[in-house]
């Protein structure tokens, strides 16, 4: 040992003001502040030590490595051509098939699944049917118990399905119900609108567990989470961290028998609102940025969506290709599933996370106050904030504010060609795309 802190004294807060005042030779050091309006915080570039990291467990969990899976979402529509995708995408590089089956609920499973090792690798199934969750639990067995989790939306089938699908998860748990604070970003939402969102979903779809006859620990062990991530990096890592911390106090309120059950699966999503399809190789370098804050902030899975995703006829064997590359390169060539944590410690994260978990809980405690996410009111309250912070976005946007490279700065000389799909929505909100909106603006 080389007894760092004796070679190099820890300055105090002080000393470190004293140098800043050197360092920028007479200006301010207000300069180094910075107020973020869709945000709503305030925060220096520089950070010092302001006390010890008390949620260092909620946010490792029990895992000494920091792997992820990587995840591809594919629509199931005709079973051989589909099983023939996931086969291929399997044999380079994806570990997490993510089944769609909202447009086709009654494929035949057994030419779906043919040749599908599933114990060798996670899979999740999105669906909106009770009766397809029955169905695979049949066509597959409780072999794969574990490996498999189901994405049902309780925003998109309501909380009966919950209610019934509550003692086919009772004995077994599995996640069966998604949090999907992702497309709550995708229209728009700040971070603290998505925190608090999923809070209050979770925390009601933990009360339905918990009335239907399971315990704390069982009704935590069904929920799993789906979040957006943005090229802020620091803002991403930060939210996430957020979101285990959060999650962890809410459950620990319930008094869980098993310290585990504090803790938060996370899917991390990269998806359309910031990308452009005039310049959609610009995408690559936001895409990197995302996937990289999701890995060091210690998801569960990753998907990247193709980049030409918001495209109406999109050409996707190149952009899933190097989707999946991405976390390849995080993973094999940066070995950022090696290392547990690797942002803890930093007090810009601790700072940054610290404001995001204190906003976060404030207006998780006003939409209780309307009886949670699922009320006619608390609704119309969080639709609101989220067109405000949206319509922010690209006010900012339009005004030169913020960039995004491609779409309001350095424009391509010779854009590609390529037109729209039909906007998505979710809670009523359609999904919000900076460049589609700009050239709406434009066109008149």
């Amino acid at each position: 040992m080389i007894g760092l802190k004796q070679d190099f004294p820890i300055p105090s807060l002080e000393e470190w003001q004293i140098q800043l005042t050197k360092e920028l030779k007479g200006e301010d050091p207000s300069i180094l502040e910075r107020h973020d309006e869709i945000e709503g915080i305030h925060y220096a570039t520089y950070q010092f030590d302001l006390g010890g990291n008390s949620a260092e467990g909620s946010r490792r969990g029990n895992s000494t490595r920091n792997d992820w899976h990587i995840a591809t979402l594919i629509e199931v529509q005709d079973e051989k051509s589909t099983n023939e995708k996931v086969i291929e995408l399997l044999m380079t590089g994806c570990d997490e098939p993510i089944f769609d089956f909202r447009t086709n609920e009654s494929a035949d499973l057994d030419l779906l699944f043919k040749g599908i090792e599933f114990q060798h690798i996670h899979t999740t199934i999105v669906t909106n049917s009770i009766e397809t969750v029955s169905r695979i639990q049949q066509s597959l067995g409780s072999s794969y118990h574990g490996k498999i989790k189901y994405a049902i939306d309780p925003h998109v089938v309501g909380l009966d399905p919950i209610r019934k699908l509550a003692p086919l998860f009772s004995e077994k748990q599995t996640p069966f119900i998604v949090i999907n604070a992702y497309g709550l970003q995708q229209t728009g939402a700040n971070a603290t609108q998505e925190l608090a969102f999923s809070l209050s979903t979770a925390n009601e779809c933990l009360g339905v567990l918990l009335d239907e006859g399971m315990n704390i620990d069982q009704a935590a062990a069904c929920i799993h989470f789906s979040v957006g991530i943005t090229a802020n990096y620091f803002y991403s890592i930060a939210k996430t961290r957020s979101l285990k911390e959060l999650w962890s106090s809410i459950v620990d309120a319930y008094s869980p028998a098993h310290s585990c059950s504090k803790n938060c699966v996370i899917t991390a999503v990269s998806g359309p609102m910031n990308k452009s399809l005039k310049d959609p190789y610009t995408n690559l370098l936001r895409q990197t940025t995302e996937g990289l804050s999701a890995a060091v902030a210690g998801v569960d899975s990753l998907l990247i969506h193709p980049y030409t995703c918001a495209s109406s006829h999109p050409s996707l064997e190149l952009a899933e290709r190097m989707a999946t590359n991405i976390s390849l390169l995080l993973k094999e060539e940066s070995y950022l599933h090696s290392v547990n944590d690797p942002m803890g410690g930093s007090y810009a994260l601790e700072q940054l996370t610290t404001q995001f978990s204190g906003n976060a809980w404030d207006l998780f405690q006003e939409t209780e106050s309307k009886n949670g996410v699922f009320t006619l009111e608390c609704a119309e309250f969080i639709q609101s904030l989220i067109r405000s912070t949206a319509k922010q976005r690209l006010t900012l946007l339009r005004d030169g504010k913020n960039l995004l490279i491609g779409v309001n700065k350095f424009a391509n000389p010779s854009p590609e060609t390529a037109d729209y799909a039909d906007a998505l929505t979710y809670f009523g909100l359609p999904y919000l795309i900076l460049e589609r909106e700009l050239m709406t603006e434009k066109n008149g």
